[in-house]
């Protein structure tokens, strides 16, 4: 018998029980794991009892410092009761309705219900063909021992770790389907949630101890998700290496559809669910293979990284599948139950730091691309002002040319119709042109004309008037002034052109001279742009007739040089 102060050190394992269940009376050694004979095909209850020493020290301690029942694991579900009164359960409901078997429980006992010297513990176990691990080792002592110890660890890594696991894969997986529907035909994402998906449900078998729905189809459920979850990850390995095997993603396919079915025709048989893993156990290492190879060749970290996840779930499979098979030890937990969920996450990363930097550089490559279309628009605009200039602008002159003359003196003769304001126009004709061209050459003859441009442009500082070469060696001024204004205007070029001798050559002067006619009224609907153009030209042939390099006004008199 042991004492109080060894009690409170080491608590103590109970390993002998006495199992009575179909199969009759027998004494067993825990951990125990059912046989077949020891329930019916459809499942029912067994007993395990334990018997048990405890010192009157220990008791009367657990007044103070409460004593724990430790036990890591009840099969598919299981309920506790010390010296014949029932003192807990894996959860509340019928044993029949729960699914206890991945979780560990600790029941903290008052120190009324255990007694000094015999006390006998009584585990009522449901087992089913699904599930024939019968009970665990059970460890007595200080509650505080156990939560700060073995069950506080066990509790944490199957129920805390398992949970945020699940919810890290499932919230991967809502992202990554989103991202899938956004992006519109890439497969990888939308593989990649799939993937996450299941495998947050299939972590349904460690984080829901009372199923909402019948046992039978939740051990369906989970088997079949379970199964969709294997080829889900072998589909998104490949399409992450954009590796098409048609061979391959039509038998994924095809096993994700058959599976489910298969399972639930065998009433969810661990042997008919081991053997439909036999392919991907088969498939996977090849596959494994093939990943680190690709990975290899494409000197890329992320490749690398996706390869070595795949790898080692693979690797954990293989444990898990003798696991699976009866072939490993009674407690713990499948190590893909982890495993599978982290490579997850890394794929995960993976993916995001591939789509983050895809993101980089096509928002890199918008800015580019605005940056040139910014620049090709600024081109264009500067090419479309240039065609423009060359479409209204005489190449000889840099003046307006005919067409561009027309286009202003219609809207000027318009503005000026609407103001009532007057409008002139001042015919200009270079003197004896024709004989300077014979003189000084055609060139000379051109070098005139600009320079007499270029006096236009400087005598017009008005921003409304308009200078335009008008044909040959005639020009024509715009300008809303009156008749009074206009004389005065064209008395100043007359002027300037006559005081402004023209080099030929760079060397030789040449005295030339213009004579103008000009017309000024106020537009009215009685008249037209063309009667102003006529008026002026009449009063630049009285110009020339009156000796030419004069003045003249359309019904005025000349006004000489």
């Amino acid at each position: 018998m042991p004492c109080a102060g060894a009690l409170a050190a080491q608590p103590q394992v109970l390993r002998a029980a006495v199992l009575t269940s179909l199969a009759g009376t027998q004494e067993v050694t825990l951990p125990h794991v059912l046989g077949p004979a020891d329930f019916a095909p459809e499942g029912s209850r067994v007993r395990y009892r334990l018997d048990f020493e405890l010192p009157a020290a220990a008791v009367a301690a657990a007044e103070d410092e409460p004593l724990g029942v430790y036990v890591p694991k009840m099969s598919l579900a299981g309920r506790l009761m010390l010296n014949g009164e029932r003192v807990g359960a894996c959860d509340l409901g019928a044993l029949e309705q729960l699914r206890c078997l991945h979780r560990p429980y600790l029941f903290v006992l008052p120190a009324s219900q255990w007694r000094a010297g015999a006390n006998t513990l009584e585990f009522e176990i449901f087992a089913t063909s699904r599930q024939m691990n019968g009970l665990s080792s059970v460890s007595i002592g200080p509650a505080r021992l156990f939560g700060d110890g073995p069950y506080g660890w066990r509790r944490f890594e199957q129920v805390t770790v398992a949970n945020g696991l699940a919810w890290a894969a499932f919230c991967m997986g809502g992202i990554a389907l989103c991202v899938s529907l956004a992006l519109r035909g890439e497969c990888l994402y939308g593989w990649f949630g799939a993937t996450a998906l299941a495998i947050a449900l299939s972590n349904l078998n460690y984080t829901l101890t009372a199923p909402p729905v019948p046992p039978q189809f939740f051990s369906w459920f989970v088997f079949s998700v379970n199964q969709a979850m294997v080829p889900l990850l072998m589909l998104t390995v490949l399409s992450f290496f954009r590796r098409d095997w048609p061979w391959a993603r039509r038998g994924l396919i095809a096993f994700m559809l058959l599976g489910p079915a298969v399972v639930w025709l065998s009433g969810s048989n661990r042997t008919v669910v081991a053997l439909l893993y036999v392919p991907f156990v088969l498939f996977g290492p090849l596959l494994a293979v093939a990943a680190i190879r690709w990975a290899w060749r494409s000197h890329r970290k992320a490749d690398l990284w996706m390869a070595l996840s795949f790898f080692s779930v693979v690797a954990v499979s293989f444990i898990d599948w003798f696991r699976l098979t009866g072939r490993s030890a009674f407690e713990g937990t499948y190590f893909v139950t982890y495993v599978i969920p982290s490579t997850i996450v890394v794929m995960g990363g993976t993916l995001a730091s591939q789509l983050a930097t895809a993101l980089k550089t096509a928002r890199e490559l918008t800015a580019t691309l605005d940056k040139r279309v910014a620049e090709r628009t600024e081109a264009l605009t500067l090419a479309n002002q240039r065609l423009e200039e060359l479409s209204t602008t005489d190449s000889l002159t840099g003046l307006a040319n005919r067409r561009h003359f027309d286009d202003i003196l219609a809207k000027e003769w318009q503005r000026a119709r609407r103001l009532r304001h007057p409008l002139a126009l001042l015919m200009i004709d270079v003197d004896h042109f024709k004989q300077f061209n014979d003189t000084y050459g055609h060139l000379a003859g051109d070098d005139c004309l600009r320079q007499v441009a270029q006096i236009l442009k400087q005598r017009l500082l008005r921003g409304s008037d308009t200078a335009a070469r008008f044909g040959g060696e005639e020009f024509a001024v715009i300008t809303s002034m009156d008749l009074e204004g206009a004389l005065h205007i064209a008395e100043l070029i007359r002027q300037d052109v006559e005081n402004h001798p023209v080099s030929v050559d760079g060397v030789d002067a040449v005295h030339v001279s213009v004579s103008i006619g000009l017309s000024a009224l106020v537009p009215d609907g009685s008249r037209s742009p063309a009667q102003l153009i006529s008026l002026a030209d009449e009063a630049l042939y009285r110009a020339k007739r009156a000796g030419r390099n004069c003045v003249r006004a359309a019904a005025a008199q000349c006004v000489a040089a």
